[in-house]
């Protein structure tokens, strides 16, 4: 139920967001405070929250400070499971924004909706291509409605690749495809729009396809989205076959050369264009760049490196996770930069900003690589108190300790492992810890 950006308004009050949603727009600081109130009220699940958020939908306006509003009140309503909301919510699929028709049939689903009704309504929005018909496919696949199977059907072939893989995932739920034509998802991996890749890795989670993870994790798409399919669809058995951890050390080493990238350069680029490239939003151009800068000099690279981390990679969560990694993938950086690079990977293993959280294991990697001492550190931090590590950053420190000769493992490593393999609550990771222990 909850979210890492949940509770950003932490001077906010359950009180204080209500009185919010009962004021007139004439009597708000800002245009912004009704939705503001209605997301912070996901903090205090009760009767009181949802009184306040269904009455909030209960008010017909067209100020668009509430329309905005409404749809977030929708969404909280659905992750808050709140039942007695759903006749409030199923009204919404007759809206004309369709936006709140998407957050309403999102929100009917994380309701498990069983009215008939609804479920029919839905159906016939699926005709609307206006409509989010990907969202629409995954409500009815999710509450299993049948009647919805032949529309699943139809739009199987749709010309819009995110419609097409969500009805291609709920028929193949249900067992009623081809392998030929499920293993078509994975083709989705590697379209030209980021959006559309996102998407098919979602789709491949749905479908329950664990045969395509291998796919996914070679796809040009965020390491985010490939640990959740990881995370979603191996169980425990499958963690523990060979393939199931390499999978896993695979995303969390996230080599670019293992990546299939989707454009190509036609000449040689000089390290500044390349170093910009990290900042773009599609990652299929950011692992283009990134195989390129592997293969350069590190003194040609460093000027613009350092440069564009004061202008904007520091506070830039994309671009500072590929300059975390690539502190590590390159080996030739100039004497000047090495204490600078040093001071900003133990600073990103510290950091606790939500959106940089792909950062910390990439500086982990990075500084065993390149400062292997200061990493024994890390690890006695670890040993002391594994509850200051997330998983990722565990499992990255075991990946980085892999990296050294065991004669440089001090004593104090064999035992910790082997506590590891008893009583870390992650399978990644105890599978980890037995691994380096065999060798």
């Amino acid at each position: 139920m909850a979210g890492e950006f949940d509770n950003i308004h932490q001077g906010l009050t359950q009180l204080g967001a209500l009185k919010i949603l009962k004021s007139s727009v004439e009597e708000l600081d800002s245009k912004s405070d009704f939705y503001m109130a209605a997301s912070h009220l996901i903090n205090f699940p009760g009767e009181e929250t949802v009184n306040g958020l269904i009455g909030f939908l209960q008010i017909s306006s067209q100020d668009s400070s509430v329309l905005l509003a409404q749809r977030k009140a929708v969404e909280v309503l659905g992750r808050l499971r709140c039942q007695e909301a759903q006749t409030v919510i199923g009204q919404f699929l007759a809206s004309k924004d369709i936006y709140m028709v998407e957050n309403a049939a999102w929100a009917l689903g994380q309701l498990i909706c069983q009215d008939s009704a609804f479920h029919e309504q839905m159906i016939s929005l699926l005709a609307e291509p206006s409509q989010n018909r990907r969202v629409l496919i995954q409500t009815l696949s999710s509450l299993d409605v049948d009647q919805a199977i032949p529309h699943f059907e139809e739009l199987k072939c749709d010309e819009m690749p995110s419609v097409a893989g969500a009805a291609v995932a709920a028929l193949a739920k249900l067992r009623i495809l081809s392998k030929d034509e499920v293993e078509k998802l994975s083709e989705n991996l590697f379209l030209p729009n980021q959006m559309d890749r996102q998407s098919a890795v979602q789709d491949i989670i749905d479908a329950r396809q664990v045969d395509l993870l291998a796919d996914v994790t070679k796809a040009p798409v965020s390491p985010s989205f490939k640990m959740r399919a990881l995370k979603l669809l191996l169980n425990d058995e499958q963690l523990e076959a060979p393939y199931g951890i390499e999978l896993v050390k695979r995303v969390i080493l996230d080599r670019p050369e293992e990546i299939v990238v989707l454009h190509h350069y036609e000449d040689a680029q000089d390290p500044a264009f390349l170093v910009t490239e990290l900042f773009c939003p599609d990652f299929s151009r950011c692992y283009l760049a990134m195989q390129h800068l592997v293969a350069t000099n590190g003194q040609l690279v460093w000027p613009f490196l350092h440069k564009s981390w004061s202008d904007r990679a520091h506070n830039d969560y994309g671009a500072h996770y590929f300059f975390m990694h690539l502190f590590g993938f390159v080996d030739t950086w100039p004497d000047e930069a090495l204490p600078i690079i040093k001071e900003l990977l133990l600073n990103a293993i510290q950091d606790q900003r939500p959106q940089f959280k792909k950062s910390p294991p990439a500086a982990l990697l990075s500084l065993s690589m390149r400062f292997p001492d200061l990493f024994m550190d890390q690890m006695d931090a670890l040993r002391s108190d594994c509850t200051i590590f997330s998983w990722q950053k565990r499992f990255a420190c075991l990946e980085a300790l892999g990296f050294l000769p065991q004669s440089s493992w001090p004593e104090t490593i064999q035992p910790f492992l082997l506590q590891l393999v008893a009583s870390d609550p992650e399978p990644t990771v105890r599978l980890k810890a037995q691994e380096l222990l065999k060798h």
